[in-house]
């Protein structure tokens, strides 16, 4: 079944809006001939709807981080049809992503959209992507973000995928990204919790995050290029 709950449509991404069960405002359609359930074993009409039902094209996604999170984010926005990179560490991980279209390393099981590209040239990825999603471990966050910082876009939105404290400062990643992240792009800042796991957002499971930044413009932009008919995403400020 499609994930919908009594507050609004599966396709609402803001909640002050007053879908009904009768009537999608999001799409002034039915959403009787929306909310239909769906045979999950048709994977390429899953997928099909998931891309169709995306709120908005980013022109370009880049999640830094080949780990089973960012791989998992990266097949999720490729299937939503936004353009997406992967940056890896391993000229052999790149590989296998661009010609086997799996990360048997880190999250085996699930195949990578064809139309899901994987570099080494982080640089390179920086310098060309509006989203960017920064999936490495914690305890890299610091060193990653300041090889990205001379290379971001002015209007690029960097947001940090990461959860936990630095066990040597006790800084949270946001103090990190604060520290490195020149301020004038302060503002462009956001932060994305679960609770999620990524073989299920991998999987195109229903799923909710929280996308967290101090401009709720900036929020409001990442939870519209990142919900999709299965992943409803939240905004916060706090």
């Amino acid at each position: 079944m499609i994930w919908w709950d009594d507050a609004s449509c599966f396709c609402c991404i803001d909640l002050s809006t007053s879908c009904t069960p009768q009537r999608c405002v999001c799409s002034h359609t039915s959403v009787s001939e929306r909310a239909q359930p769906m045979d999950r074993s048709h994977h390429h009409d899953w997928h099909d709807f998931v891309r169709r039902t995306a709120s908005k094209l980013c022109p370009a996604v880049g999640v830094i981080g080949a780990g089973s999170y960012g791989t998992a984010l990266a097949i999720h926005c490729a299937r939503a049809g936004h353009p997406t990179v992967i940056w890896c560490r391993s000229k052999e991980v790149a590989d296998e992503i661009n010609t086997q279209h799996t990360n048997s390393r880190r999250l085996p099981g699930h195949s990578c959209p064809t139309q899901l590209s994987a570099t080494t040239d982080l640089e390179g990825m920086v310098r060309t992507s509006t989203l960017l999603l920064l999936a490495v471990p914690s305890a890299h966050i610091a060193a990653t973000a300041q090889r990205c910082v001379e290379h971001l876009r002015l209007d690029a939105v960097l947001v940090c995928c990461a959860k936990g404290i630095t066990t040597d400062t006790m800084q949270t990643m946001e103090e990190l990204l604060l520290e490195v992240v020149p301020r004038p792009q302060h503002c462009q800042l956001a932060y994305l919790s679960g609770p999620s796991f990524a073989a299920e957002v991998a999987a195109g499971m229903p799923t909710g995050l929280t996308i967290a930044a101090r401009e709720e413009r900036v929020a409001k932009q990442v939870q519209w290029w990142l919900s999709a008919a299965n992943l409803r995403c939240y905004r916060t400020t706090d």
